[in-house]
């Protein structure tokens, strides 16, 4: 277990242990890590900007944003609940899962997901390409906020 947080931005790291728990955040943005152990708990930011994760692990738990900006992620599990922020942009992801549920904001900027799921729960503003959403957008069912972009920042 590591108390505070874990730094580990620009270097060679490619594996982190089995059932690693981070008490603060851990910081992977630029490392060449492919993917992430199972039951990995972070306490709050979990950075993985720039990696090469492809899929998120069984258990993972994070109290704080998930940034997975400009990874090769290609999808979400059903499911899937995230208690902050989640920060999808500039992924290959095309679709969000079903019944997903995000306690912050959503970015989707710079994907290609053209649709939103009628069950999507999400706590605060919404992030997009406007001009990728199929009209019209049937989509928040309850007072969340839209921040919508004509093309990328």
């Amino acid at each position: 277990m590591v108390r505070g947080h874990l730094d580990l931005r620009g270097s060679g790291i490619d594996l982190l242990p089995d059932r690693l728990v981070v008490a603060g955040s851990l910081l992977l943005t630029g490392c060449p890590i492919g993917h992430l152990p199972d039951m990995l708990s972070v306490g709050e930011v979990l950075d993985l900007k720039d990696t090469l994760i492809t899929a998120l692990p069984p258990g993972l738990a994070v109290g704080g944003p998930l940034f997975l900006e400009n990874t090769p992620l290609r999808e979400l599990a059903a499911h899937s609940h995230f208690e902050d922020s989640l920060d999808l942009e500039s992924t290959p992801i095309a679709a969000l899962p079903s019944e997903l549920k995000v306690n912050g904001y959503l970015n989707i900027r710079g994907t290609t997901i053209d649709h939103l799921p009628p069950d999507l729960q999400l706590a605060g503003p919404l992030l997009l390409d406007a001009h990728r959403i199929r009209s019209p957008l049937a989509w928040p069912p309850c007072d969340a906020a839209i921040v919508a972009t004509g093309g990328r920042r």
